[in-house]
């Protein structure tokens, strides 16, 4: 079957163009279909809309990961001696964002790491940071 083809499916129902998709929506000839991944709360939309093409949307739900973002950096103590200390929790979706930002290398997948945490400093973005001080000046001790 082609993806131009046009089918009857009914609201819930799968469809054999999008394997563990589910229709959520049919407005206008304007099919749209959603997949959830539980694990990491990304819901996934193919929008087929009547001119042909298709567009990829995808969401996710980051208010655990942020009310918890708040919570380590309200406890934060100090950096002291420890040799390792996780300073973000980054969603993926937004991970992503700031790796393009950061100008990332799509077939080698490097990026600007300084750019990147000067993204995670900027005052917009406190709440992605588990440590309430400048990340993007600290230096990797070894």
């Amino acid at each position: 079957m082609l993806i131009g083809s046009t089918e009857t499916v009914g609201a819930g129902a799968s469809s054999p163009l999008t394997p563990g998709y589910t229709l959520v929506s049919n407005v206008g000839g304007e099919r749209t279909y959603m997949k959830e991944n539980p694990l990491l709360k990304i819901r996934t939309y193919l929008i087929f809309k009547n001119d042909g093409t298709i567009t990829v949307r995808k969401t996710q739900r980051i208010d655990a990961t942020i009310d918890a973002n708040v919570q380590d950096q309200n406890s934060f103590y100090s950096f002291g001696n420890q040799p390792m200390v996780r300073v973000a929790n980054v969603p993926l979706i937004v991970d992503r964002q700031f790796k393009e930002k950061a100008g990332l290398n799509h077939r080698t997948g490097e990026f600007d790491r300084k750019k990147y945490n000067s993204l995670l400093d900027d005052r917009d973005n406190y709440k992605l940071k588990t440590v309430p001080k400048k990340i993007g000046y600290r230096k990797a001790e070894v």
